[in-house]
């Protein structure tokens, strides 16, 4: 039996997202760059995979919604293999992290309560509900575009998080894949999703496969220490600071004058894995129809409104 010390912690820690409720807020660290999986994409495909090795590092946030003192995961002073933020979409046209990622009163979290005391009904603030990202280290593997070195990946639950969940369900003894002796490597399959807004198309990517392998080479444990503490690399603005900007982003949306009917509004192309199951147009659409209450696609067409 592994001897790991992700053994018996992973698996649940990804089970327990799903049961609670770009890049502008990273300060990269010095000599490290941002892996984004649509590099990888070769020129023409819509279909890639991306083989990735995970790399733990030091958790410093006493709130990590992976904390565990159960099993130990994700404690503080303690390695863990990602680091869990809650961004707020488009306030004044960025992501902003959420406070409550720190364990901090939010402005705009307080508003949205604020406003469901006061008698709005959810469909009126559900799009000031926070999503969920994950950040990771990770080493690209025999990758054309990528050196064989760390970067740091930030990923939405939904389009990652999500299907290793269930993957881990299915063989838990592939929990120990960020371990820096017992790991595995990740070999990833995307697949392009699209984005319309106005003349332009932005692509993203989805994750449709997980399978683990082992790995060509495994790490040292002594490499922790040169592993950036991700929990520390967040710009996080302080309340007042973030109320202000909130504040003047929901002012511009009440006074916003009528668009021209010529103009052209963004718009998803409708994918099978996103497509809204009401009817609607998934990403775009998010919050604002009675249904999106109830939804269990709530959290991703939230996630997707603004960039990937």
């Amino acid at each position: 039996m592994s001897k790991s010390r992700f053994a018996g912690k992973v698996k649940q820690s990804v089970n327990n997202q799903d049961k609670k409720d770009v890049f502008g807020y990273i300060n990269l660290p010095e000599n490290m760059d941002f892996f984004d999986p649509m590099k990888c994409r070769p020129k023409d495909k819509n279909i890639w995979t991306v083989k990735l090795d995970f790399l733990p590092y030091e958790v410093t946030n006493e709130f990590h919604q992976d904390k565990d003192t159960g099993t130990g995961a994700a404690l503080v002073g303690e390695a863990w293999f990602r680091s869990i933020i809650m961004v707020h979409n488009n306030v004044n046209k960025k992501k902003e992290i959420c406070l409550k990622t720190f364990g901090k009163a939010c402005p705009i979290c307080d508003y949205q309560r604020d406003t469901l005391d006061k008698g709005a009904k959810w469909k009126d603030v559900v799009h000031l509900k926070p999503s969920k990202r994950d950040v990771f280290i990770v080493v690209p593997i025999d990758d054309e575009y990528y050196e064989q070195k760390p970067y740091i990946w930030d990923m939405s639950q939904y389009n990652f998080s999500r299907l290793l969940q269930e993957e881990l369900a299915d063989t838990p003894e592939n929990e120990v894949f960020p371990d820096f002796e017992e790991g595995l490597t990740l070999k990833i399959r995307f697949s392009t999703g699209e984005f319309v807004t106005g003349n332009k198309t932005i692509n993203y990517p989805e994750t449709s496969r997980i399978d683990f392998i082992e790995r060509e080479k495994q790490y040292s444990w002594d490499m922790l220490e040169e592993m950036p503490k991700l929990d520390d690399l967040y710009i996080v603005k302080d309340y007042k600071d973030l109320e202000a900007e909130f504040f003047q982003t929901e002012q511009s949306h009440i006074t916003e004058e009528p668009k021209d009917e010529e103009e052209e509004t963004p718009q998803r192309k409708k994918k099978t894995l996103n497509e809204c199951p009401y009817g609607h147009t998934f990403g775009e659409d998010a919050g604002t129809k009675d249904e999106c209450a109830e939804c269990d696609k709530l959290d991703a067409c939230l996630d997707n409104q603004v960039g990937f």
